[in-house]
């Protein structure tokens, strides 16, 4: 039970890649968290965007050192940029098992032979709003709501601003930290900085503290507008997953594996 509860990175990184209409990565349920959600019949709908190439698709950056190379690049992606048309879409999403319903929004490219067929094959899809948001990975009931809460929105931000997510994760980690009363206030009553505390968690707990380090290394990135990319997020939002379940979780089947142990072996001396 405990293995499935881990985060399916492989699912995720999908969702990275070009995402065509008729074929989902299979996203799971925010509301059971099981079932795979599933585009409802004739809910997807597109928009033309009124602005097709937006300038900075063409920066002077691109051209790199040797002029002549950067040109004909730039002539080459604008040219395959030309094959597609952007458009905005939206969609309704349905659970296979518990019938929840998601909403979806975001940017499309529609190939311009197939500009006047519904959901075409080739329609590509990047979502950037879901709502609610989906579970990166499961948010058990025994983790504390403020540190779900927190992981929820990292979550909603993904796809649309990967600074935003990040702060939040960051934001995840303190507030687990606060769950485990871990001091807030050094000796000389100065509020300790993240890092500090987390030195402080490490001393007892060496591995989970090196595992929130870097958790805190890309929510810092997340306040450098650009810095932050999604798979560094995935990675963050796995590490957040596995220490999750093995503050809250794996450490109280121990601890009750080891009072069965003494009670087995106190009842046969």
């Amino acid at each position: 039970v405990l293995a499935d509860m881990a985060m399916d990175k492989k699912l995720w990184l999908k969702s990275l890649g070009d995402i065509y209409a008729d074929s989902l990565p299979g996203w799971p349920c925010p509301s059971c968290e099981e079932g795979r959600l599933h585009v409802v019949s004739d809910s997807l709908r597109f928009m033309k965007n009124r602005v097709q190439f937006p300038s900075p698709e063409f920066k002077k950056e691109d051209f790199g050192d040797n002029k002549l190379l950067g040109l004909l690049d730039i002539v080459v992606s604008a040219f395959e940029k030309m094959q597609w048309q952007q458009h905005k879409f939206v969609a309704f999403l349905e659970c296979k098992g518990c019938k929840e319903v998601v909403t979806v929004s975001g940017r499309a490219e529609i190939f311009r032979q197939d500009a006047n067929v519904d959901c075409a094959p080739t329609t590509k899809l990047y979502p950037e709003f879901f709502s609610p948001p989906l579970p990166f990975f499961p948010l058990d009931r025994r983790y504390p709501d403020s540190v779900r809460q927190s992981a929820n929105n990292a979550f909603g931000h993904f796809f649309n601003d990967a600074g935003a997510s990040a702060s939040a994760i960051r934001q995840a980690v303190e507030l687990l930290l606060d769950d485990l009363h871990v001091p807030v206030n050094g000796e000389d009553g100065r509020r300790l900085s993240l890092h500090n505390r987390i030195e402080v968690f490490g001393k007892t707990n060496e591995t989970y503290g090196e595992l929130l380090h870097a958790i805190r290394f890309i929510g810092n990135e997340g306040s450098h507008p650009g810095k932050v990319e999604r798979i560094d997020l995935l990675a963050a939002f796995e590490i957040l997953d596995h220490v999750l379940d093995e503050v809250y979780i794996r450490t109280e089947i121990r601890k009750k594996v080891t009072e069965s142990g003494k009670e087995l072996a106190a009842a046969y001396r």
